[in-house]
């Protein structure tokens, strides 16, 4: 947390314990500190800030008695709080608990105590039951708003090389707001350098909750606000090439048994309540084939017909092991999935009639781009590249997302949010329970060529298959 005056109606909501500050009678030499005093009417505010390397004190809580044990030090010390470094600072020793540390004497009002990372780094913090374990004594914490504090996050740490490619000047403006206004809880979690399994689990509950438009569980509705929005510039065209035409396909249905038919109409239930198909009288039809996988079927449309008289898109793609070369020297991945990916894109309404399949159920066609067309991963791929290619840490590859960056929690949030906020202003959407963030590789494994992205990032980093968006960090040896 830091101090900024320009920061004018934000509230950030700050860690205080109630304290006192006595003369110590068993020893005159050293103050005492006493937190979460109980039958005392009159008491100072503690603020815990494990982002601070230092503890400071004010002057005017010390004694006359007191400030003559204070010390003279040339050293310079930069106060976290406050943003400011001073030289030739003042220190004293105060008791708190069994021990003694040492507190730097501040003249800033808007302090009274601040226990830092000093003390407090062989805490315990528990946020839910708002409480401060230190040195086995347990004492009440409560949040109070503040307007005098910010997080100290520096969301400006490295340089686009071409200015003419950065991203939107308005995602910068959000991902500076968001940062400026973080729980304070926050802001402390992401300055460690090995946050708990507890501390992961918080921030990705709050990246869930501040985003819950865009980490979905449920591929959302076509709206008229989508219609507007710039996703929608990208919408899928399926077209024929001059002077050919397709070849009408015999109106088979290659499945007989129960379990295939039931397949077929949970499909077919499930994407007409998603907006994802519709009944068609077109005069097009493709078939539907079911295959074997892992002891359940798959159900792929047969659109060879139509796609041997498409116009190609022949849209460039990275090799996957290319791209995962640019992460090596990284060791913090998240990974995120786009929900229903292909789904996601629109298909142009006048060619919606080629994409029509017969099922035995009836036909239907589909209202937004289908897996089996020739150019649907080229069209994919560009809606990708639009919403995500300006985002220097983030790896894409079709649906598959991993934001990686050095060991640097505080860098790796940012581009979290930004990569978020991207998705945001495409409205596009991610998949709840496919995102796994924070995790942590000691050493990257090797690239195998039969390996998806998804494959690479459950073997070679997280050395498990992933299981959903609040899983914890894993370190590998």
């Amino acid at each position: 947390m830091v101090a900024n005056s320009s920061i004018g109606n934000k509230d950030i909501m700050i860690p205080i314990v109630k304290g006192i500050m006595i003369e110590n009678k068993n020893n005159m030499n050293k103050p005492r500190l006493i937190l979460d005093p109980k039958k005392v009417n009159e008491t100072i505010k503690v603020i815990l800030d494990t982002g601070s390397n230092i503890s400071l004190i004010n002057r005017k809580l010390l004694t006359e008695e007191m400030k003559s044990m204070i010390h003279n030090s040339k050293d310079i010390v930069e106060f976290p709080l406050l943003g400011i470094k001073e030289s030739n600072v003042q220190d004293v020793n105060i008791q708190l608990g069994d021990d003694v540390y040492k507190f730097i004497v501040t003249d800033v009002e808007v302090v009274d105590v601040l226990i830092g990372n000093d003390i407090l780094k062989e805490s315990i913090i528990d946020q839910q039951k708002q409480l401060l374990i230190l040195n086995n004594r347990r004492y009440r914490i409560t949040y109070q708003k503040s307007k005098e504090y910010k997080c100290n996050l520096n969301t400006e740490e490295e340089e686009y090389i071409n200015s003419k490619f950065e991203e939107d000047e308005d995602i910068k403006d959000k991902v500076i707001e968001i940062v400026e206004n973080l729980p304070s809880t926050i802001c402390d979690i992401l300055v460690k350098t090995n946050p708990s399994e507890e501390e992961i689990e918080i921030i990705t509950n709050f990246i869930s909750e501040e985003f819950e438009d865009v980490i979905v569980e449920k591929l959302p509705e076509i709206s008229d606000q989508l219609k507007k929005s710039r996703r929608n510039k990208i919408i899928h065209n399926i077209l024929i090439k001059t002077g050919m035409e397709i070849k009408p396909a015999k109106k088979l249905i290659y499945y007989t048994s129960d379990d295939q038919k039931k397949v077929v109409e949970e499909m077919i239930e499930k994407f007409l309540d998603l907006g994802i198909i519709t009944r068609s009288k077109s005069n097009y039809s493709s078939p539907i084939i079911l295959i074997r996988e892992e002891n359940k079927w798959r159900i792929v449309h047969d659109y060879r017909n139509l796609n041997e008289v498409t116009v190609r898109d022949e849209h460039p793609f990275t090799p996957a092991d290319n791209l995962i070369s640019q992460c090596k020297d990284s060791k913090l991945f998240s990974k995120f999935d786009m929900i229903m990916g292909f789904f996601q894109v629109m298909l142009n309404p006048k060619h919606q009639q080629y994409t029509a399949f017969t099922t035995h159920i009836g036909k239907f066609e589909y209202l937004r781009m289908p897996m089996g067309l020739v150019n649907s991963p080229s069209t994919f791929a560009r809606l990708m590249v639009e919403t995500f290619g300006k985002i220097k840490n983030l790896l894409q590859y079709f649906d598959d997302l991993l934001i990686h960056t050095k060991e640097n929690y505080k860098k790796h949030f940012i581009e979290i949010i930004r990569m978020l906020l991207s998705t945001r202003s495409a409205m596009a959407s991610l998949l709840l329970s496919n995102n796994v963030p924070f995790h942590v590789v000691k050493k990257m494994g090797r690239w195998k060529s039969n390996e998806t992205i998804d494959t690479f990032y459950d073997k070679r980093i997280i050395g498990e298959k992933s299981g959903g968006f609040l899983n914890t960090v894993v370190k590998l040896s």
